[in-house]
């Protein structure tokens, strides 16, 4: 009986290993924007797919980023893409600008399938606003605190030749605090918060964010509450 019970005991302890290695490598290839070291690798020409335990992580070759996905959900690479005097020709024949494009694409916003059905300047334009100020507001945590976080923005500029989204931890800070795109706001000054304010999207981006992935998000619509 004592014999069992040692056996229970270190299969028990050896899961607890098994299970914490797993979330660490997780939590690591979420925040360092890096592959998981346990994983069966897979390389296709736009990406290499990094299948772990309980999820999968894309390393796309187009924008050299990485996209963690759970295995019922799809996280799409975007295609490289030709430019000709920095503009590409969909097969409608609308030319989009590089920023335009890697603006809408690189981080999933538009799938290439919705790019190749654009038709007019209008809708790149409607496109253009929905990615940049969804964008805009997606924070960077570079402080906990106890009941809130200190959090920076991106700025989208070139770099390398090619268009992203870059967070410079020497520009302003802000406090927030909420989940779910339910969140409140204030400026970080002095390592003090000023007053919350409810962060929210305008009546225009409400009206075109569902012609979008970002109409999968969970929580979204509370932006436009």
């Amino acid at each position: 009986m004592n014999r069992i019970i040692k056996y229970l005991i270190i299969i028990f302890v050896t899961l607890i290993v098994i299970v914490s290695f797993i979330y660490i490598d997780y939590f690591n290839a979420k925040t360092n924007n890096t592959n998981p070291k346990i994983s069966i690798k897979i390389e296709s020409e736009n990406d290499i797919l990094y299948k772990a335990f309980f999820y999968k992580v894309y390393y796309c070759k187009t924008n050299k980023k990485y996209k963690i996905a759970f295995y019922d959900e799809e996280a799409v690479c975007p295609n490289n893409y030709n430019y000709v005097d920095g503009y590409y020709t969909n097969r409608e024949g609308l030319k989009i600008s590089k920023k335009d494009l890697q603006l809408l694409t690189n981080d999933g916003t538009y799938t290439s399938e919705m790019i190749e059905n654009m038709k007019n300047d209008k809708s790149v334009s409607n496109a253009v606003l929905v990615a940049n100020d969804f964008g805009s507001k997606k924070y960077k945590i570079i402080d906990e605190k106890d009941g809130y976080n200190v959090v920076i923005f991106p700025t989208f500029k070139e770099v390398d030749d090619n268009y992203d989204w870059i967070y410079d931890e020497n520009d302003k800070k802000y406090c927030l605090k909420g989940e779910n795109y339910n969140y409140q706001l204030a400026s970080f000054d002095n390592n003090k918060c000023g007053k919350y304010e409810r962060i929210s999207m305008s009546e225009e981006w409400c009206k075109l964010y569902n012609q979008s992935t970002l109409v999968y998000l969970k929580g979204i619509e509370n932006l436009c509450k």
